[in-house]
């Protein structure tokens, strides 16, 4: 899982049970099977040009310039 070791790199202690891709949470089921997808660039559709424009005047407008 790339998203736990990008954490754990960080200095991120997260609880063990979530390095199981099929571990829900404490207060969920944890899912029986997983079907495998193709990752994708943008994960979300709707990441798109607009909204990275969007989100970089956000920042912008609270001092942080990339």
């Amino acid at each position: 899982m790339k998203v736990i070791a990008e954490m754990k790199r960080r200095g991120y202690k997260n609880e063990g049970l979530w390095e199981h891709a099929l571990y829900r949470g404490k207060s969920c089921e944890p899912f029986e099977t997983l079907t495998a997808v193709k990752e994708a660039t943008p994960i979300y559709h709707e990441h798109n040009e607009e909204y990275l424009n969007e989100c970089i005047a956000n920042l912008r407008e609270k001092g942080i310039i990339l």
